[in-house]
């Protein structure tokens, strides 16, 4: 497709979810490395080629792929006030939702940002 690739970016005030590219080896070999002994109840055994450019290189083109063809969405969470990266999620099997018909899966956007008052009728 003359590779042009899909884009994804959900915003919201403080933070941004979009596809890893290329350019975020650096920040992502960092953080991972400073969460390593965090991640081990998940991720108890990494290849010593892990933090490798290579490496990331295959996840960013498994991550391009498995959206595409709608098996995964593995996201990267960034700050927007300086685009620091923060973390990752995937979120796995979604080509059944996809398929069902499903036009929108709530992430808790609308009260995200209600502030709340008090409309109790007590008398004061």
């Amino acid at each position: 497709m003359l590779g042009l690739r899909a884009k994804l970016t959900v915003e919201t005030e403080r933070m941004s979810l979009r596809l890893p590219v290329a350019s975020d080896i650096g920040a992502w070999a960092e953080l991972r490395q400073d969460s390593e002994a965090f991640l081990v109840p998940w991720e108890p055994l990494w290849s010593p080629t892990h933090l490798s450019r290579k490496s990331f290189s295959n996840r960013v083109t498994w991550a391009a792929r498995a959206f595409s063809q709608g098996t995964a969405l593995p996201l990267f969470l960034e700050r927007r006030s300086d685009r620091a990266l923060l973390g990752g999620i995937t979120l796995d099997n979604i080509k059944p939702y996809l398929i069902s018909g499903i036009d929108c899966i709530s992430v808790g956007a609308l009260t995200h940002q209600v502030r709340s008052i008090d409309i109790s009728l007590k008398i004061v």
